[in-house]
């Protein structure tokens, strides 16, 4: 069967499961993660609301919620959420990350850089998290921190293909002939 078939099916074996345990958080958050993947985007935002009532210690129903929001660009929305799921759980580093997207599309870019550099303190093995935090130094400006953050993408992942391109991009352009 198809992906989306079995989304679909997915997505209807979760709504009976609500029929018959309409307080449990997780059947909530799991029917959002299925109706966000089927695009679904609202009635997934309502259920992780949903299980945001029913079990507001959970830290992954905030992320997955604010992560619908960034992606309808409702980023204040979405960087309350990512703040909330961190006040839960400060040890995720893709929640700093997320929220380092979100700060940067409201330009709010000393913050979004503070949330980028913990997400690579957090997850130094990620050479996403380090791609990340060099992009938003070369946006910036900040020739030798993107440089420098470009090495550590690589260092942590030699076959990581946009640490490679973004990083060409910053020697091709960068004003500074140093890089």
């Amino acid at each position: 069967e198809s992906a989306n078939t079995l989304d679909q099916q997915a997505a209807k074996d979760f709504e009976t499961a609500l029929e018959y345990g309409p307080s449990n958080f997780r059947i909530h958050h799991n029917l959002a993660i299925s109706l966000a993947m089927k695009g679904d985007y609202r009635r997934a935002i309502s259920e992780f609301t949903a299980a945001i009532e029913l079990k507001p210690d959970y830290a992954n129903s905030y992320f997955n919620r604010g992560e619908l929001y960034f992606e309808t660009q409702k980023f204040p929305q979405a960087e309350d959420d990512y703040s909330r799921a961190l006040d839960l759980n400060a040890s995720d580093p893709q929640y700093y990350n997320s929220r380092g997207h979100c700060r940067f599309m409201l330009e709010a870019y000393e913050d979004a850089l503070s949330d980028y550099r913990r997400a690579a303190e957090l997850g130094p093995d990620s050479a996403v998290y380090q791609t990340d935090l060099a992009d938003a130094y070369q946006f910036l400006g900040q020739w030798e921190k993107a440089a420098n953050a470009y090495r550590a993408a690589v260092a942590a992942n030699s076959r990581y293909p946009r640490a490679y391109q973004n990083a060409s991009w910053l020697m091709a352009t960068c004003p500074d002939p140093n890089f």
